[in-house]
């Protein structure tokens, strides 16, 4: 009689964990039973948007668009990079459909992902801000503890201007954008308020140079940045450089004319900085990400889009240096000549640069740090993960590093809760307990 507290503690304990592992197989199969592409966005995958999470090697690619007929869609994809991953393979096991898709058809949306605070597990929620590419007021879309999510919602949306005044029906198109992002940590802030945010700018329905903010209150508010400001655009990139910038460049300033100056935002200063020298060549529809060598010691910021001479040039913010011009190798294979309208985000050495213009689904670089400084750059057919892939992981979008081995979330490999499992079944009968009553 004694024994009981002790066999019923053993007993829940079991069960919660074989519950896991019935959770686990039915997302496996689940995941085999929908390998591959979903059907849209094999049509074509223009300006898609991803939360890309270091931690679990796992990229959530967000809705798209088909650019003829002009087609919005729902779909969303997970791609595993914990395996081999063919770029032009629609049919690749390491690509799946998601559980859920987005309530209404958008493409060009701005993510927002955050480290849920205080959770037992990683949960990580994440927020989209949308209605910037099919011509109506902006809206916004949420997804509560994105591994295990069912569904994603919409969500009541406020927009106010630099003062808070209410900005009813806001309309803002094509803005400079990132289309990739990994989780901030719960207690990101910035100047305005303790709240992680990701930033938007300017507006091509209105061509003006607005610095937007979106956070996980689903709230957008304009920026008053002081009064040295980028030119007004529509159709530019940003990204988040560091824990205290935002990196804005290229875009189409509504008369036909395409932009190559760099400019970089402080969040704790709330000042805009031109950098001392311009890209190499003016770009729209393009997007960026960072590359952070291995050490950590040093870190790049990668721009492409729109033109092919060079497709890809990078530059090292914290040295002053001009833009380089990337030479891309084709040893292995031979990549496009330029993208557009595409996201990309680096993980393990590796640029994805997922869906854009011309037609694709994903290209795939391998970056190689030189002992001159400068990076080398190479085509691959088909990305395969190192040995250090779990670790040493740069998260491209929010300006962190995560350094941790792959995990089921738990910090708790698969094996090891099988193991914990099995372990804790057979040690009920070494403690001479019978689970019979």
């Amino acid at each position: 009689m004694l024994r009981r507290p002790l066999h019923g503690l053993v007993r829940a304990v079991t069960l919660a964990l074989l519950a896991v592992l019935v959770v686990q197989h039915h997302a496996i199969v689940e995941a085999e039973a929908a390998t591959g592409w979903p059907a849209n966005m094999r049509t074509q995958l223009v300006a898609p948007a991803i939360v890309y999470l270091p931690r679990e090697r796992k990229a959530y690619v967000f809705g798209g668009r088909i650019l003829t007929p002009l087609t919005h869609y729902t779909d969303v994809a997970i791609i595993d990079l914990a395996h081999n991953i063919t770029g032009a393979d629609a049919d690749s096991s390491a690509i799946s459909t998601a559980p859920f898709s987005l309530p209404i058809a958008d493409s060009s949306l701005v993510p927002l992902a955050v480290t849920r605070d205080k959770a037992l597990n990683d949960v990580y929620d994440v927020w989209l801000l949308g209605g910037m590419a099919t011509g109506g007021p902006l809206r916004a879309f949420a997804v509560n503890d994105l591994l295990r999510a069912k569904e994603v919602t919409s969500v009541g949306l406020t927009a106010s201007d630099a003062s808070g005044q209410s900005l009813g029906g806001l309309i803002v198109g094509h803005p400079g954008r990132s289309g990739a992002t990994t989780p901030f940590a719960p207690g990101a802030s910035n100047q305005l308020g303790t709240d992680p945010a990701v930033y938007a700018f300017g507006n091509w329905s209105t061509v003006n140079n607005t610095l937007w903010r979106f956070d996980k209150s689903a709230a957008v508010r304009a920026v008053a940045a002081g009064t040295t400001l980028p030119p007004p655009r529509g159709f530019s990139c940003m990204v988040r450089y560091d824990s205290l910038r935002v990196v804005l460049t290229g875009g189409n300033n509504g008369n036909n004319t395409r932009l190559k100056d760099l400019w970089t935002y402080n969040l704790v200063a709330n000042t805009w900085s031109q950098y001392s020298s311009p890209l190499l060549v003016a770009r729209d529809d393009c997007q960026l990400a960072v590359y952070q060598l291995p050490d950590k010691s040093a870190s790049y910021l990668l721009i492409m889009g729109y033109t092919s001479n060079p497709a890809l040039e990078y530059v090292n913010l914290d040295s002053g240096d001009a833009p380089r011009a990337a030479v891309l190798s084709t040893a292995d294979t031979q990549g496009p000549e330029s993208v557009s309208a595409h996201a990309m985000f680096v993980h393990d050495s590796h640029l994805f640069l997922v869906g854009g213009v011309p037609t694709a689904l994903l290209n795939i670089i391998k970056i190689a740090p030189q002992n001159d400084g400068t990076l080398a750059f190479a085509w691959v057919k088909t990305y395969v993960p190192s040995a250090a892939a779990g670790t040493n992981t740069t998260a491209a979008g929010n300006g962190t590093t995560t350094d941790r081995a792959a995990t089921d979330g738990t910090g708790i490999s698969a094996g090891a809760v099988v193991g914990i499992s099995i372990g804790t079944v057979a040690g009920m009968g070494l403690l001479g307990i019978d689970d019979s009553t």
